[in-house]
């Protein structure tokens, strides 16, 4: 049985978002529109917003799907630091002994 062939695919091209936001700053600059400049740099903000927000919406999707699991696992993480805390100082402790 062949191995599939894995191929990567890389994009080396300017997004929409930015042309877009390019037109608007050099339509501000030369007096063509009269927008404010908030208005004017929203496209170079809208591509990172809608990644915030497709993370914040995984990240809500699996607190509700697995929350529990995830505070069980913290705890359990949190205290088994606290006992390989007291082992190691106590360990330090006998041998000045």
């Amino acid at each position: 049985m062949k191995n599939p062939v894995s191929t990567q695919v890389t994009y080396n091209g300017v997004g929409g978002l930015t042309i877009l936001g390019v037109i608007f700053v050099l339509a501000k600059l030369f007096g063509l529109i009269t927008w404010s400049w908030w208005l004017v740099l929203l496209p170079f903000y809208l591509g990172m917003a809608i990644i915030v927000a497709v993370v914040v919406i995984m990240i809500g999707v699996a607190l509700c799907m697995g929350g529990m699991a995830v505070s069980l696992l913290a705890i359990a993480a949190v205290l088994e630091w606290w006992e390989a805390r007291k082992w190691r100082k106590n360990r330090a402790k006998n041998r000045r002994v």
